[in-house]
């Protein structure tokens, strides 16, 4: 299964779904108010890869490969914020439980390894959209944070690591 995911997942690192940063609002106003005007241009591919992963694994998967990779990278651009790599790697596991039910072994690893492709994709996304504006990427994370479920199941005790 995805027993070094955790290592494959943070060697990537070096939304649309309720984690995309351009969906969600935060207290000063709508994202898209106030970001750089290159922010929209990454929406062609948010669509493609929704598009994508949808059809791979379904829609509420494809929401869960996003929050998680918008907490693995959160955790990596924001102040005080680290991943429970054991709850990334359980999820990522339960993701392909249900695939290995029904693939042999050869069909399962090309499974995980196209999953893996894609969450490196989302990743990339969600790096370029927070070096956009870093200080608004974290100042919504920061509201995301304190909402139960979505990306903030990932991260585990605040860190005092500044990034």
């Amino acid at each position: 299964m995805f027993r070094t995911m955790p290592a494959v997942a943070f060697s990537l690192i070096l939304l649309l779904s309720g984690a995309a940063i351009a969906a969600n609002n935060s207290d000063t106003g709508d994202i898209a108010a106030v970001a750089p005007a290159s922010y929209h241009l990454l929406d062609p591919a948010w669509r493609v890869m929704e598009q994508k992963v949808t059809a791979f694994v379904g829609q509420q998967k494809q929401r869960e490969v996003v929050d998680m990779a918008y907490a693995t990278v959160a955790a990596d651009v924001c102040d005080k914020l680290d991943v429970d790599e054991k709850t990334l790697d359980k999820e990522f596991n339960l993701l392909s439980a249900d695939m290995q039910k029904k693939n042999n072994p050869g069909e399962q690893a090309q499974f995980e390894k196209e999953l893996m492709g894609y969450y490196g994709v989302y990743v990339g996304l969600i790096v370029a959209e927070s070096m956009q504006n870093k200080v608004l990427f974290c100042k919504e994370v920061e509201n995301v944070r304190t909402k139960k479920g979505g990306p903030s199941r990932y991260w585990s005790a605040v860190s005092s690591t500044p990034k």
